[in-house]
């Protein structure tokens, strides 16, 4: 189903979008070197995800399916912005920042993982960009472990 396919894509590239924003600001507030490389890959992988999903709505498109994208939501990627920054008032260290990455990376698998469900109509090509989303998710879970 089309519909379902365009809603999945849509929810990895927000998804990507917002972890790339989060992980830019903590990019930019890390002393650690070591960490703020781990992050700046992490960063590039969404990255490429973002790409895939621009893609995979490209052919969408080619093939005469079109979604108008729902603009960012401000006020919740304000309130998590806000909410990043107190959180790295009280507590810069790596140790922290690498919780909250790891809090951030099971979000995104439990909302990629109920995306497939909800959108379980979607093209494999949805799926397994999904799929891959969540492997990576949980590649980055255990690399911040290093950092606790």
């Amino acid at each position: 189903m089309r519909t379902d396919t365009l809603d999945l894509i849509d929810q990895i590239y927000d998804n990507a979008r917002f972890g790339k924003e989060m992980l830019a600001e903590l990019i930019r507030e890390s002393d650690d070197s070591g960490f703020r490389k781990a992050i700046a890959e992490q960063f590039a992988s969404y990255h490429g995800i973002l790409e895939e999903a621009q893609e995979l709505f490209k052919c969408e498109a080619d093939k005469g399916f079109h979604k108008k994208r729902k603009p960012a939501g401000v006020l919740g990627g304000l309130s998590a912005r806000m909410a990043l920054r107190m959180n790295l008032r009280i507590d810069k260290t790596s140790s922290h920042m690498a919780e909250m990455v790891m809090q951030g990376s099971v979000l995104n698998i439990t909302d990629l993982a109920s995306g497939m469900r909800t959108f379980a109509g979607a093209e494999d090509t949805a799926k397994e960009l999904c799929r891959k989303f969540i492997a990576l998710e949980r590649e980055n879970f255990s690399r911040m472990i290093d950092y606790l």
